[in-house]
């Protein structure tokens, strides 16, 4: 589930224009987003429609449109801010959806009202993949095979866990994604082990295995991203005097903790970077270490984690 979703109107005068958000409050959004995202959408012609980006450790993924109106050329993006374990391209065709059924009503006065209720029914989702009355049935149908063999009481044992184990999972499975909403990665990924054990329990080794999977995943966030935080603090303060071949260590190191965070094109990207530095130093053996002005600094792409 996003972070948030919004939609931001450019005004000729005032610059971005948030006309509706939900949630509300959600703290991973703040004010120099939409200009950020405007300013990278725009900074070719014609603008990209779609993009993807990382600010402030918050991977964004917008849709711009522009559209003339009133005779006035408006200009509008939508916006979803995703969480540490969530892809863009899994959203891409979703955001897109909600820009065609939305632009007609951008201008309407319950427009925060019709984004919380599309976020809630469209972006809201995942625990509802899980059926727990589809499992129900599974099982019911499991102990009916069992009483034509004439094991009853496996059969009733069978039958209880019906009653209990599919609800429960179900539970669980909301409470982890309360978890995550708080960023709580250690409780998010304990009640996934819980439902990995009541998965077992009833031989749905394949599902167990999915969410075993998904645990392990989550609670290794928390210490991901501090080390990819990290690393990256350490190539930005690199801009003075700048030692390539601790550089390329460094560009090294983030690409492969991007790719443990299941970020591939930001791993690329900056293992790119590393081997474009690697080729330049063995061209000019003399420029492992240089110092730089402040007119002549040394500038990183920022890596878009966007996929095709």
């Amino acid at each position: 589930m996003p972070y948030s979703l919004l939609i931001v109107d450019w005004d000729r005068i005032k610059g971005p224009n948030v006309r509706a958000r939900y949630p509300p409050a959600e703290p991973h959004y703040n004010e120099d987003i939409p200009m950020q995202v405007f300013m990278m959408h725009t900074a070719k012609e014609p603008p990209e429609e779609q993009i993807t980006l990382n600010l402030s450790g918050t991977e964004v993924l917008s849709q711009f449109v522009q559209f003339q109106k009133d005779n006035t050329m408006r200009r509008v993006i939508f916006l979803l801010l995703l969480r540490p374990d969530e892809k863009a391209s899994d959203f891409r065709r979703k955001l897109i959806k909600f820009k065609d059924e939305i632009i007609g009503k951008i201008d309407f006065e319950e427009i925060k009202e019709i984004v919380e209720k599309y976020y809630k029914e469209n972006f809201a989702g995942g625990i509802e993949e899980f059926s727990p009355e589809g499992l129900k049935k599974k099982l019911i149908a499991q102990a009916q095979t069992l009483l034509e063999k004439g094991q009853t009481q496996a059969a009733r044992e069978i039958i209880e866990k019906s009653e209990r184990i599919p609800r429960t999972i179900f539970n669980l499975l909301k409470q982890a994604d309360k978890a995550l909403e708080n960023n709580d990665y250690s409780e998010a990924s304990k009640h996934y082990e819980n439902v990995v054990t009541l998965l077992s329990e009833i031989q749905e080794d394949e599902l167990a295995a999915e969410y075993a999977e998904k645990s392990i995943e989550i609670k290794a966030i928390p210490k991901l991203l501090n080390q990819q935080k990290e690393i990256l603090d350490k190539i930005q303060k690199m801009t003075k005097k700048v030692d390539f071949n601790k550089l390329i260590d460094l560009l090294t190191e983030v690409s492969k903790i991007s790719n443990e965070l299941k970020q591939p094109k930001k791993a690329k990207g900056y293992s790119d970077q590393a081997l474009a530095l690697k080729q330049f130093i063995d061209s000019n053996p003399d420029k492992g270490e240089v110092a730089t002005s402040s007119e002549d600094e040394v500038v990183l792409e920022v890596v878009d984690d966007e996929e095709s």
